[in-house]
């Protein structure tokens, strides 16, 4: 054992055919402050002996797996982190000059058991591997001058010893120069809708995941995900009352973070890119930030639902030289 710094630590995800098999990882991420810890609970033996000391022993009662993966948004590992989130996924080939170029469309699956993964660590000081583990929920943010951030939260069964190889793979980035915004009615009409500037936006994803607590063992049976929400916060420069009208008029939309790297050309003359749209959304607590000197600002929170005549609350297509996931 060895005294390290945090970059001395190696993340890496890969996709299980076996429900909580651990698997070697298909990506290793660049990462920023992981959090990778196995998580103990007891219960305390608070009998009485006829004395005033509290306890007298505890015993084990549950172990788990945590996680928390913070890092730009990659254009290829980050695919697995949307299949374990939403649970479904279809790629489909751009075709011509393009065709290996993919889009893959993420979608909710109705299921309680999405996409477990296997997300590896590995450190001068350790070599494991936490199996089943699920996205608990995701944030993503965008501002001008950093790159598009992701915050991933993971729920998992307990480490294990693995013998890993880190082998990182060149990928690309997306930064808030590659970001646009539109809004429209519907989804349908958000090809032709115009962008809407704004100077920053959040975005979170929960899946909601929960241990599958079982009596005989102090292990998880499962991990499982249930309720799916989506909601976020947009703030922009103030100069009309569009989002404060659609609050007010409960008036629902259809919105769209589209982020795509023009500066770099994949296929014949495709882009590496992430696209989020969310097909009916309220807009709450929009106010403006009045300070004296400076330029007035505007923000809303946004919640997304499920809109029944698409079939949809939200979609987001990932495009690489990724051929499946």
């Amino acid at each position: 054992m060895t005294k390290i710094i945090g970059r001395q630590c190696s993340v890496g995800i890969g996709k299980e055919s076996v429900r909580g098999t651990a698997v070697a990882p298909t990506f290793w991420v660049p990462q920023m402050e992981p959090v990778y810890e196995d998580r103990v609970e007891t219960v305390k033996n608070e009998s009485s002996f006829g004395r005033i000391e509290g306890s007298d022993g505890q015993d084990v009662t549950l172990k788990y797996g945590e996680a928390i993966l913070k890092s730009k948004i990659k254009d290829k590992n980050f695919g697995l982190i949307l299949l374990s989130l939403f649970g479904s996924v279809g790629s489909v080939s751009k075709g011509g000059g393009n065709a290996a170029v993919y889009d893959h469309t993420f979608s909710v699956g109705q299921s309680t058991q999405h996409q477990s993964l296997s997300l590896a660590m590995k450190s001068p000081n350790e070599d494991v591997v936490m199996p089943n583990a699920i996205v608990d929920s995701l944030k993503i943010n965008a501002e001008p001058g950093n790159y598009v951030m992701y915050e991933a939260n993971f729920l998992g069964l307990p480490s294990q010893s693995a013998s890993q190889t880190v082998a990182f793979a060149a990928e690309n980035d997306l930064v808030g120069k590659h970001c646009t915004f539109k809004k429209a009615s519907l989804q349908s009409g958000l090809d032709a809708a115009s962008a809407t500037q704004i100077r920053n936006f959040e975005l979170e994803i929960k899946a909601n995941a929960v241990l599958e607590q079982v009596l005989g063992t102090v292990n998880p049976a499962d991990v499982l995900n249930q309720s799916f929400n989506v909601s976020g916060k947009v703030v922009l420069t103030h100069n009309d009352l569009a989002f404060q009208t659609l609050q007010n008029a409960g008036t629902y939309q259809a919105l769209r973070f589209d982020m795509v790297n023009s500066g770099v050309t994949i296929g014949a003359s495709a882009n590496p890119g992430l696209r989020f749209d969310l097909y009916r959304v309220a807009i709450e607590n929009y106010e403006r930030k009045r300070t004296s000197n400076e330029i007035v600002e505007e923000s809303f929170d946004f919640f997304g639902h499920y809109y029944y005549t698409d079939t949809n609350m939200i979609r987001a297509i990932l495009t690489n030289l990724q051929t499946s996931y």
